[in-house]
């Protein structure tokens, strides 16, 4: 899924989180979600962040 980083921007992490699930066809770890963060949405790329969101 490519995410433009103006949306990206715009989209809470517990948003982002949800579509980057989406894509996923099974379970996911914190690290390959921390990947791809850091690749669609750098500025939101907070490794508490985002590993507190998807707990």
């Amino acid at each position: 899924m490519v995410i433009n980083v103006s949306t990206s921007e715009t989209l809470t992490v517990w948003e982002l989180l949800q579509r980057y699930a989406a894509t996923q066809s099974g379970p996911f770890t914190s690290q390959e979600a921390l990947s791809w963060f850091r690749r669609h949405a750098p500025s939101q790329a907070n490794d508490r962040t985002v590993r507190t969101h998807g707990a």
